[in-house]
């Protein structure tokens, strides 16, 4: 049971982590700072 909660929290973790990359990479090539 404990394993199982772990690995959804990580696999919530990376996806999260993933998802606010591809966001900020987003945001820089649509709006490149000066």
């Amino acid at each position: 049971m404990f394993k199982t909660v772990v690995t959804s929290l990580v696999e919530i973790a990376s996806l999260g982590v993933f998802v606010t990359m591809i966001g900020v990479w987003a945001t820089v090539a649509s709006a490149p700072p000066v």
